[in-house]
């Protein structure tokens, strides 16, 4: 039992790169995420008005 204690030690410390490199990831999908969003929004405008142009 004793000797099953250090081996979950070591284990501590590999979760927490785990949980920096998901707080990284987080970070840049927001930045990848906002132009994808700006895009959406343009495509959306750009369909709306060729809508408005085909049916108008």
């Amino acid at each position: 039992m004793s000797d099953q204690t250090p081996p979950s030690a070591p284990n501590a410390p590999q979760n927490c790169p785990r949980e920096y490199q998901d707080d990284y990831i987080g970070q840049q999908s927001p930045k990848l995420g906002a132009p994808l969003i700006i895009a959406l929004m343009i495509a959306g405008i750009i369909g709306a008005a060729y809508a408005v142009m085909y049916f108008g």
